[in-house]
């Protein structure tokens, strides 16, 4: 416990992931200190290669078939999503933008999922308030109440057309996106059991997701965690240069600036997450995609490049 409250510190990572996996190194070290004491160099690569071909195999998850992934990205994934349901044309994640994407024969909209201090889930991207509402502070220390009175469009570029538009439950833009007759991608913003709990339940409530949404998220245990609860889902991974280490993709603001040592750990373990996404985390969380988040500079705005992995 003390070892993964430790790392749990430094990284910024769940401590008993961690720390589990730290346990299960040091006995493979271990392992290995023995084997190399009695086997040859050769025997020993074969040995620890087989070994973990065979356990990324026996903790891997059944993909989803291919026709199930068709009904929720299209045949050819040659489909426009408005991203935050269209946020340059309406006040992003809002019912409003929604209707308009839909206006605009967007083939479906990504919505990012938050939740409130009281445990309500929303649809809205930032940890903050400021940027698109008229609040203040972070949204984990604002409840549901205080949180649907804040008007979503007073910084809005065309806030004179859709004033006091107010931020949705996602529930509420979930049902509307399905009665508009749009799919959607889930966007997972934080790695928290209530996540897990939420689309859970979600799903069971609402079984025309499986045909119709996709769930996405940096975090690939919260894949591997919705699939292994629900294996029918179909999921994405998301990856962007610098994810660990920095807010923003051009890699101008550090995640840990008051932590030296934690900005050093996620430096070097950036390159080392996008080859894992790349090589392997996709075939171990049963995942259907791969979103690689393509930076736009001379539009000042992100697009999501899908990469389809074929699921046979």
């Amino acid at each position: 416990m003390v070892l993964g409250a430790l790392l749990e510190t430094l990284v910024g990572l769940p401590g008993e992931l961690l720390s589990t996996s730290i346990e299960l190194s040091l006995s493979l070290l271990v392992c290995i200190a023995f084997l190399f004491a009695t086997m040859s160099i050769i025997a020993l690569l074969i040995i620890l290669v087989s070994l973990i071909l065979a356990s990324l195999y026996k903790i891997s998850l059944e993909k989803p078939k291919v026709d199930a992934v068709d009904q929720v990205l299209g045949p050819n994934c040659s489909v426009v999503y408005a991203h935050r349901a269209g946020a340059l044309d309406a006040p992003e994640n809002t019912l409003a933008a929604i209707r308009l994407a839909k206006t605009n024969k967007a083939f479906g909209v990504e919505l990012d999922l938050s939740f409130t201090k009281d445990g309500v889930a929303i649809a809205f991207h930032d940890d903050d308030l400021e940027r698109t509402t008229d609040g203040r502070g972070a949204l984990c220390d604002h409840t549901w109440d205080e949180v649907s009175a804040l008007d979503a469009s007073i910084n809005h570029i065309y806030h004179d057309r859709f004033q006091k538009e107010r931020v949705p439950k996602m529930d509420d833009a979930i049902h509307e996106a399905l009665r508009l007759g749009l799919h959607i991608i889930i966007d997972i913003k934080a790695y928290d059991k209530q996540v897990v709990t939420y689309l859970v339940s979600l799903f069971d409530r609402t079984p025309e997701l499986y045909e119709k949404a996709l769930v996405a998220s940096f975090f690939p245990q919260v894949i591997y965690s919705l699939r292994s609860e629900r294996p029918k889902m179909v999921a994405a991974l998301i990856w962007r240069p610098f994810y660990l280490s920095h807010k923003n993709t051009e890699a101008t603001k550090p995640r840990f600036r008051d932590s030296p040592l934690r900005q050093w750990a996620a430096e070097l373990l950036d390159p080392l997450l996008g080859l894992a996404i790349h090589k392997f985390l996709w075939h171990v969380t049963g995942c259907s995609a791969v979103l690689i988040v393509k930076v736009l500079f001379f539009t000042f705005h992100q697009s999501f490049v899908c990469s389809r992995h074929n699921p046979s």
